[in-house]
């Protein structure tokens, strides 16, 4: 496989970024989808390491943002429920 001298570093990197190893392989998983669906965007000329840790990091980015948005949505359902 094209990427598998790289998946553990990814892994790590995306670890670091999220937090959690669970985390981390999922991000992995969608940065390599992501990665084969834009195989036609890569430049040959640079770095295929370069690009993949471009993409898992604004996967992990995305995934944690995503995530802090789900808790705040679910200390308002708390609060409500207190509330209410």
């Amino acid at each position: 496989m094209l990427t598998e001298p790289w998946i553990a570093e990814l892994r790590r990197h995306c670890a670091r970024i999220l937090g959690n190893p669970h985390d981390a392989e999922d991000a992995v998983q969608e940065t390599l989808i992501k990665a084969w669906r834009k195989l036609d965007t890569y430049s040959a000329s640079g770095p295929m390491r370069a690009w993949l840790y471009t993409i898992a990091a604004n996967t992990s980015l995305n995934m944690r943002k995503s995530r802090r948005r789900d808790d705040v949505a679910d200390d308002a359902e708390a609060t409500a429920e207190r509330v209410g």
